[in-house]
């Protein structure tokens, strides 16, 4: 890992790191994907409209235990984020997966994630993984340095809000 990368993640709150997961591994998180979206969870998130759109959001599916468990420590994850906080151990949480796709007005909120999360402090990340290009105004967007800054009360994703 090149110190850059970790100055720009400590200082922006996000890095691209392209070329982590290789075609196997990338393969295997997409079956995994699929999967989930398939198999949603109790709590998931979902509006399928065949024509206009399509959302699924879901989060720490416990149906998807096992076999994310497994999937994760094989994945070089853990040893990338340990490598950009400068620590010997990573631990992982829960998987969140999205699907948007077609229609209008899909695109998430401002929002900043720590506000949902049981925890703080500078050793934690996300990794997004994106299977498909997409445009750059369809891309996840980062606010650099809103990590340091101020901490807002979450969205409830519906408008206005």
């Amino acid at each position: 890992m090149q110190d850059a990368m970790r100055k720009a993640f400590l200082e922006d709150g996000a890095v691209l790191i392209k070329g982590c997961l290789n075609k196997d591994q990338l393969a295997q998180c997409r079956a995994a994907f699929d999967w989930a979206v398939e198999n949603p969870s109790p709590h998931a998130s979902r509006m399928f409209n065949k024509t206009e759109q399509q959302s699924h959001v879901d989060n720490a599916n416990p149906l998807a235990k096992d076999r994310l468990d497994e999937l994760v420590s094989s994945l070089p994850l853990g040893r990338m984020f340990a490598d950009l906080w400068g620590s010997k151990h990573a631990w992982y949480f829960a998987e969140e997966v999205f699907l948007k796709a077609g229609g209008r007005g899909s695109r998430s909120p401002w929002h900043q994630d720590m506000s949902y999360l049981p925890w703080g402090g500078t050793h934690w990340g996300n990794a997004w993984i994106s299977f498909e290009s997409i445009p750059k105004q369809n891309a996840l967007e980062i606010i650099r340095g809103s990590h340091r800054g101020q901490r807002y009360d979450g969205t409830t994703f519906r408008n206005p809000d």
